[in-house]
């Protein structure tokens, strides 16, 4: 088969059934005479069609259907639509089964995007946090260092005062002496 094949091969069969315009049949009848094989499909179509005719109109001649006729049809008929049935029921059961994907996917989109925004907020919440402890963590260093100044300001204060009372020797004061009894 090639590219000049593809070109009539939807024509083939309505050449067969003498359904086409001339130009058209004629142009396909051209073809068929240099491709063997389209002519050979065109040939095995006209020797079916030829015997689908005869055998209809045998039956049509025929006051009754031929013996088992329409058993066979019947029986044709309830296997088709079984068959139908069961292709309903794999397309409904394909529908529903896109339908949970589908849900799925989203409900799980939905989901990732909450748990996206909860962790952007976390985080804002820990970073403002952290900044919080570390301002008072500064504020307690600060308060430390100041309480040290104050401290070590009232020793020195406390020292000047001591050195002006007479009599005054830091051994007197936080060294006992033998006159002491403690």
């Amino acid at each position: 088969m090639n590219r000049k094949c593809k070109k009539f091969e939807k024509h083939l069969s309505a050449c067969v059934d003498g359904e086409l315009s001339p130009p058209m049949q004629e142009a396909v009848e051209k073809h068929l005479a240099s491709c063997a094989h389209c002519a050979e499909k065109v040939k095995g179509w006209t020797a079916l069609s030829e015997r689908s005719a005869e055998a209809l109109n045998a039956v049509a001649d025929s006051s009754s259907p031929p013996h088992g006729m329409p058993t066979r049809v019947m029986a044709e008929a309830r296997a088709r639509r079984a068959q139908l049935r069961t292709v309903r029921a794999f397309r409904r059961l394909a529908v529903s089964a896109a339908a949970a994907l589908l849900a799925v996917v989203v409900g799980g989109g939905v989901l990732f995007a909450q748990m996206r925004h909860e962790e952007r907020i976390l985080r804002k919440l820990v970073v403002s946090q952290r900044d919080d402890l570390s301002q008072a963590q500064k504020q307690l260093e600060e308060a430390q260092e100041r309480h040290e100044k104050s401290i070590s300001a009232l020793h020195f204060r406390m020292g000047e005062l001591l050195e002006r009372v007479e009599g005054f020797s830091p051994r007197t004061v936080f060294l006992p002496t033998e006159s002491s009894n403690l």
